[in-house]
C-alpha cells in the first residue's frame, strides 16, 4: 500500500471512529444535559458520588455514561474511578459543551437511522459532525450488504442511489467527501474505503432500541427497557444484527489467532486423547463452530479419522433467536451438532445438559467469543486482593445500581472459579473484548473504538475490563494462563481483544 493510500485510509478511519462515538453517545449526552450534569461539571470538579447524589437518576448508568465521555477526552475521570475520584470537564470538554444544544436532535436522529436501516428513506435531520454516522452508517451498510461494492472496483463506476437505497443519505455522504453527486453519482476513493469499513457501524446501530430509551435508562425505570428472559425476544437490541456483527468480526480478524490455539491442541494429541466435542458457550449464529469444524477437518489429522473418532459441535446460547439461527446454519452445513439453551454463569447446568445428551462434560473443549463480559453480575463471594489500581468501571446492574470496579473484578474471579471443575481435561479457549483506561483511549483517539464499545457495553450491562485484569482474575481463581495472544496494538494503538487458553494446574 502506497503512502497516499495509507494516509487516505487513516483519514477515513478517523471519520468513522468519530461517527461511531457519535452514534453511541448522542442520546446519553442529551439526557445528561437535560438533567443539569454538564452545568454542575462546568462549575468545577466534583467527587463522583457527590455529583451522582446531586443529579439523581440511576447511579450506575449515569456513571457509565460519564466514563464514556472520559474515554473521548471530554470529562476528566481518574482511575480507579471510585467515589473519591473527581470529575470535571477537560479543556476540550469546555469548548465542546458550548454546542450542547444541538444534542436535542439526538432522539430524532436515532429514529431517522432506524428508518434508513429499514429502507424507508425520508429526509433525515441535520447529520453533520459526529452525528453523520446516524445517516452515513445505514447508507454504507446498504451498499456493503447489497454487494454493490463489486461495481465500484477497480474504477469508480456510477452508483444507482435509488437502487442502493441511499438516496436520502446522498447529501450527508457528499458532505463527508465520500460521494460525488454531479454529473453522475459515484463514490469517491474515500467513499469506497468507507464502504469497506461499513460493518463497523453494525454494532452501534444494532443498539438503536437501547439508544432511543437512554433517558429512561439513566433517569427512569431501566428494567422496562430490556427483557432477558429466555422465552422472549430482547427489547433493547437488534440481536440478529449484533450476532451478524460478531460473526463478521470472527471471520475478518479473530479466526487466525483463535485457530492457532485450537488446532495446536488437536495436533499435539493422538485422536483418542482429543476432545469428543467442542462446546461454544454463547454460540451466536454458529459462525465460530462452523469455521472451527472446517479448520479441524481440513487442517488436522483428526479430519481423516472422524469415522473412528467423531467430533460433535455443540452450540449453547441464551438467546432463542440466536440459537435457532445457529441450529439452522449448522444443519445446512452438514455438521454433526447439537444446540442447547444455557447461561455462561451456570456451568453446572451445562454439565448436566451435556450428560443428558450422552456427552461426557469433561471430554469437551470449551470455547467462547465475547461472552465472558456478558455474564450477569452477582455480588462477589471472594475478597481477593486487587492486582494494583483497578482501572475498570464503573459498571451498572440491570436495575441501574452502581458496581465498583473492584467488585466487578472479584465477581470475575468467582466466575472463573465456577468453571474450574469443568475444564480440567481440555481447557477453555476464550476470545474476549477489552476496554482501556481513558488516558490510553484519548491518546489513541482517531484510531480507537474504545469509547463507543465501552459505552454501549456498559449501558447494556456488559462488563468490559482491561486485558491485564482479565488474565489476573483467572490466575486468582486458580487457573493457568497457558497461552495468550493480544490484538489491536498495530491498528488501534492499544489491545482490544485477547485469545487465551486457560487450563487448570496439573
Amino acid at each position: 500500500m502506497d503512502a497516499a493510500l495509507r494516509r487516505l485510509q487513516a483519514a477515513v478511519w478517523t471519520q468513522v471512529c468519530d461517527q461511531l462515538d457519535g452514534i453511541a453517545g448522542a442520546t446519553a449526552i442529551a439526557a445528561l444535559s437535560r438533567h443539569g450534569v454538564f452545568d454542575r461539571l462546568a462549575r468545577g470538579p466534583l467527587p463522583r458520588d457527590v455529583l451522582l447524589d446531586a443529579v439523581g437518576g440511576n447511579r450506575g448508568f449515569v456513571a457509565v455514561a460519564l466514563k464514556g465521555l472520559a474515554l473521548r477526552g471530554l470529562v476528566s475521570f481518574a482511575a480507579p474511578f471510585d467515589g473519591e475520584a473527581e470529575l470535571g470537564l477537560t479543556a476540550e470538554g469546555r469548548q465542546w459543551a458550548a454546542g450542547l444544544a444541538r444534542y436535542a436532535a439526538a432522539p430524532a436522529l436515532v429514529a431517522a437511522a432506524g428508518r434508513l436501516l429499514r429502507g424507508e428513506g425520508g429526509a433525515p435531520p441535520d447529520a453533520s459532525g459526529d452525528f453523520a454516522g446516524f445517516v452515513a452508517g445505514p447508507a454504507l451498510l446498504r451498499l456493503h450488504d447489497d454487494e454493490t461494492l463489486r461495481r465500484f472496483a477497480p474504477e469508480p463506476l456510477p452508483v444507482d442511489l435509488e437502487a442502493a437505497g441511499v438516496a436520502a443519505a446522498a447529501a450527508c455522504l457528499d458532505a463527508l467527501g465520500w460521494l460525488e453527486r454531479t454529473p453522475v453519482p459515484r463514490l469517491t476513493p474515500a467513499g469506497r474505503l468507507a464502504v469497506l469499513m461499513a460493518p463497523q457501524y453494525r454494532y452501534p446501530l444494532s443498539y438503536l432500541p437501547l439508544l432511543a430509551g437512554v433517558e429512561t435508562l439513566l433517569f427512569g425505570d431501566p428494567v422496562a427497557l430490556r427483557d432477558r428472559r429466555e422465552d422472549e425476544a430482547e427489547s433493547h437490541v437488534d440481536r440478529a444484527a449484533d450476532i451478524r456483527f460478531s460473526g463478521e468480526v470472527f471471520v475478518r480478524s479473530s479466526a487466525p489467532a483463535f485457530f492457532g490455539l485450537v488446532l495446536a491442541r488437536f495436533d499435539a494429541l493422538p485422536p483418542e486423547s482429543q476432545p469428543a466435542a467442542i462446546v461454544d458457550m454463547g454460540c451466536g449464529d454458529g459462525t465460530l463452530l462452523i469455521e472451527t469444524w472446517r479448520a479441524i477437518t481440513g487442517r488436522t489429522a483428526r479430519g481423516g479419522v472422524l469415522d473412528r473418532f467423531p467430533l460433535t459441535m455443540i452450540g449453547v446460547e441464551y438467546s432463542p433467536e440466536a440459537r435457532a439461527i445457529a441450529e439452522r446454519r449448522l444443519a445446512e452445513a452438514g455438521i454433526p451438532h447439537r444446540t442447547l439453551p444455557g447461561d455462561i454463569g451456570d456451568p453446572g447446568r451445562l454439565a448436566r445438559d451435556l450428560g443428558s445428551l450422552g456427552v461426557d462434560p469433561l471430554d469437551v473443549l470449551h470455547v467462547s467469543k465475547s461472552v465472558i463480559h456478558n455474564r450477569s453480575f452477582t455480588p462477589p463471594r471472594s475478597a481477593h486482593p486487587l492486582p494494583g489500581a483497578v482501572a475498570a468501571g464503573p459498571f451498572a446492574t440491570s436495575d441501574g445500581a452502581l458496581v465498583e470496579g473492584s467488585d466487578l473484578w472479584r465477581n470475575l474471579v468467582d466466575w472463573f472459579a465456577l468453571w474450574k471443575p469443568w475444564i480440567g481435561r481440555h481447557g477453555m479457549i476464550a476470545i474476549e473484548a477489552h476496554t482501556v483506561s481513558p488516558e490510553i483511549a484519548v491518546a489513541c483517539r482517531g484510531r480507537s473504538m474504545a469509547a463507543q464499545l465501552d459505552l454501549l457495553h456498559g449501558l447494556s450491562c456488559q462488563y468490559l475490563i482491561p486485558v491485564d485484569l482479565h488474565l489476573a482474575a483467572a490466575t486468582a481463581a486458580g487457573l493457568v494462563v497457558a497461552e495468550s495472544v493480544r490484538t489491536g496494538e498495530a491498528t488501534l494503538g492499544h489491545d482490544y481483544a485477547s485469545f487465551t487458553r486457560f487450563t487448570v494446574p496439573a
